[in-house]
């Protein structure tokens, strides 16, 4: 019999639902599924967004945790109750959010680990190879390929797909597109004889300008992060042909003339240029060009920051500088993750989709938290609208067009935690102006860095 005539005749028994959940799992069957993960037990009827596996009626509490504030976690929570509320009225939510970003890694591996972890959590890229390659999330794969995803993964950010990936599985479902540019102060821009910063600028014009807008310790020209940050400023060290370590993680590359110079323009701007503020001008101040201490600082594009700028100064978006070896910019991005002990993985995985491939949903998740989803036809929503669409009318080519043709994601290794504490310890030497020579410490983190590689990636136990 064939498919259609198969649906017809248990649409005539009043099968239907029941029979198309039935078929799913008959066509998926000779595919290498974990029954552990989706055992083959149909009883209930699947809908658009939910496989049949849970009861409807299920009770329970299901528990979700994200470092989101109030503000940011009022779009999920729109569409969180209306899944609940429509598929498993039942089911009690636990949400835990608005921890501090600091505070959440900290607390969700040990949570993770333990016996009673969330059902759902918010899964940063700096922290997803790590978490799965010690066995702390739950891989996708099965449940993506079992109850797909409209569009997945062509019509998702290839670079947000893989940056959620480890040993060539999925851990996360990737949630947004965020990307780098450079926002300026016009009240002091306008004061110097310079055009605004374009996508052919260098580094050097970018200096150049930082020295005509920097006023003594008062004002300062250029604000683009501390050599201590290692992902925030990676799209800079690949604009000057540098790089952490190779692509087998078998060497480090601290020792290229090409990173070497690339540290060393970053620490000049700070301690020989004087064009960027030193650590105790920015210590208490999160945000030193919203407080109008910096003109031209480096920043996600996100409309909200727009927000925290309107009414203190005249201010416009610029693209970020080419170095020698080529144009660069930074990209990142989170995504949603079900820990691997998980009470409710398929109501996680349900519910994942539901958030992140409906097209209602990614509309509120774009427009409500202005930003780009991880779906790239949704792109429009995550633009400006009202009173800063005219502020910011180059955005979509600043942080969209430009990060889609130059974007660099940073390579963040299984062990990117353990690496960055000694990458930091090195680097804030030439952050606090301890040792002003970048060529010094570099060599040092290089041995430093091949020594970590031997150890955890080479070293076979």
């Amino acid at each position: 019999m064939i498919r259609r005539d198969f649906l017809k005749r248990l649409g005539q028994l009043g099968l239907g639902a029941y029979g198309m959940s039935f078929l799913r799992f008959c066509e998926k069957a000779s595919k290498s599924i974990s029954n552990e993960i989706l055992p083959f037990d149909v009883k209930f009827p699947a809908t658009d967004w939910t496989m049949g596996i849970v009861d409807p009626q299920i009770s329970g509490t299901f528990k979700i945790m994200s470092w989101e504030s109030a503000f940011q976690f009022e779009k999920w929570n729109l569409i969180i109750n209306e899944f609940f509320r429509t598929y498993y009225p039942n089911i009690k939510v636990q949400l835990d959010w608005g921890i501090s970003f600091a505070n959440y890694n900290t607390k969700l591996p040990v949570l993770l680990a333990g016996g009673s972890p969330p059902d759902m959590i918010w899964m940063h890229d700096t922290r997803a190879k790590s978490f799965a390659a010690i066995d702390l999330l739950q891989e996708l794969d099965p449940f993506l390929e079992f109850f797909k995803p409209d569009g997945w993964p062509d019509e998702y950010y290839p670079t947000q797909v893989e940056s959620f990936k480890y040993s060539n599985k999925q851990y996360a479902f990737p949630y947004d597109y965020a990307t780098g540019g450079l926002y300026i102060n016009l009240d002091m821009y306008e004061k110097i004889d310079e055009e605004l910063p374009t996508e052919d600028w260098t580094f050097d014009d970018l200096l150049r300008v930082g020295k005509k807008l920097t006023k003594g310790d008062r004002q300062f020209g250029l604000n683009l992060g501390s050599e201590a940050s290692a992902g925030n400023q990676y799209w800079i060290l690949r604009s000057f042909g540098g790089d952490w370590f190779n692509e087998n993680l078998t060497e480090s590359k601290f020792n290229l003339p090409e990173t070497i110079e690339a540290y060393q323009w970053m620490t000049d701007l700070r301690w020989k240029h004087k064009v960027a503020p030193v650590p105790e001008i920015t210590q208490g101040r999160p945000q030193p060009f919203v407080d109008g201490v910096v003109a031209i600082n480096a920043d996600l594009g996100a409309p909200a920051f727009g927000d925290l700028l309107e009414d203190k100064f005249n201010w416009t978006i610029a693209p970020s500088p080419k170095g020698p070896k080529g144009r660069f910019q930074f990209i990142g991005g989170s995504a949603l993750s079900i820990p691997l002990k998980a009470t409710h993985k398929h109501i996680a995985y349900e519910l994942i989709r539901y958030i992140l491939s409906k097209p209602e949903n990614l509309e509120i998740i774009g427009k409500k938290g202005r930003m780009f989803v991880s779906r790239m036809s949704a792109y429009e929503y995550g633009l400006p609208q009202g009173r800063l669409a005219q502020k910011m009318k180059n955005y979509k080519k600043v942080f969209y067009d430009l990060a889609r043709r130059d974007g660099v994601v940073v390579p963040y290794i299984s062990k990117y935690q353990e690496w960055d504490d000694i990458y930091r310890r090195n680097m804030e030497m030439l952050y606090f102006g301890e040792e002003l020579s970048a060529k010094k410490v570099c060599l040092k983190l290089h041995d430093a860095t091949n020594r970590f590689l031997e150890r955890t990636y080479l070293k076979k136990v």
